[in-house]
């Protein structure tokens, strides 16, 4: 029979013991890396540049163009937005609400942010939503324009994490409620966290006191 020495006995284990603890600290501690989000008003700024830009009467005009710009109150926001755009893609076009001449008249009919469950990421990552972006508009113009209603519309992904920065209540229209989900993973989470310290907890000093 071979003879065990309890010293050496007591190292291997310790050594086990610390390799076990940073194992549950990386794990406890890491985090999902995610790029940045863009915000609901990014979005719809860059909604508002692409419908002016799909605008096919936009450099149709060779002389002076007057824009109108209809819009309720509540996206008055857009309305510089607008007008800057129309002003990038022709110099000649400039916003004064004159429908005399040729003129440009854009209409924001609506625009509309919506959240879909996606998926659950597991313990300690969240839900993530499907983020549908609409935006809704109309373009008459003096040289013949059928006024059509269309829609732009903005789709991707979006964790529960960033879901706080996405909208501002600044601006209403930008913030949007997320669908309810089941609250297991809320209860759980929280509860494998502390259990999992306890742990890393009881190992440490059991380990220093071999």
């Amino acid at each position: 029979m071979i003879p065990f020495d309890n010293r050496e006995v007591s190292e291997l284990f310790r050594g086990f013991g610390m390799k076990i603890i940073f194992i549950l600290v990386v794990l406890l501690s890491a985090g999902p890396v995610t790029a940045q989000v863009r915000s609901n008003l990014e979005i719809m700024d860059s909604l508002v540049t692409v419908s002016v830009a799909s605008n096919p009467v936009k450099s149709s005009f060779s002389g002076p163009v007057n824009l109108v710009i209809n819009i309720p109150s509540e996206y008055q926001y857009f309305e510089s937005r607008i007008a800057a755009a129309f002003k990038n893609i022709n110099e000649n076009i400039t916003y004064n609400n004159q429908r005399s001449g040729n003129f440009i008249l854009y209409s924001l009919e609506s625009v509309t942010v919506e959240y879909r469950e996606a998926g659950d990421n597991g313990f300690f990552s969240g839900r993530d939503f499907s983020r549908v972006i609409n935006f809704r508009y109309s373009i008459v113009a003096s040289e013949g324009s059928s006024g059509a209603l269309r829609t732009l519309s903005y789709a991707d992904q979006i964790s529960e994490e960033d879901f706080a920065g996405a909208g501002s209540n600044i601006y209403p229209f930008t913030v949007a409620g997320l669908p309810e989900g089941s609250s297991w993973g809320y209860l759980l989470e929280p509860a494998i966290a502390t259990a999992a310290s306890a742990i890393v907890v009881y190992l440490f000093f059991s380990v220093r006191n071999n």
